[in-house]
């Protein structure tokens, strides 16, 4: 009898340290998962929301991606960013762009030159 109960009392233990594994395993995914990282694309405008009488960010559609992006006004970059938006529109050629996945930020764009 006492070796059952010895025996139970290692299988709880066993059960309550693969437990506390897992959750500790599981907490360092989804702290992984939460870091928001720069993703680099490649891709054509097809809209411009520019509403030049607001401070919000201008919204920027491209032809292969369903999310709208962001370029804050605030940018140091803002200006050379939306002439190049603007002639991938225009010309509809490819730029590639580097975003913030929490988001969608656009954090740099230059024209891709094959």
């Amino acid at each position: 009898m006492n070796i059952s109960v010895n025996h139970l009392k290692l299988r709880r233990w066993i059960m309550l340290g693969w437990l506390a594994f897992s959750i500790g395993c599981s907490s360092l995914y989804i702290k992984n998962i939460a870091v928001a990282k720069d993703m680099v694309d490649k891709d054509w405008v097809i809209r411009i929301n520019n509403d030049q009488n607001t401070s919000e960010p201008i919204g920027v559609r491209f032809a292969d991606h369903a999310a709208i992006y962001f370029l804050e006004r605030d940018n140091p970059n803002f200006s050379s960013f939306l002439s190049l938006l603007q002639e991938s529109q225009a010309k509809k050629t490819f730029v590639r762009f580097q975003f913030n996945v929490a988001g969608q930020i656009l954090t740099f764009i230059e024209a891709d030159n094959p």
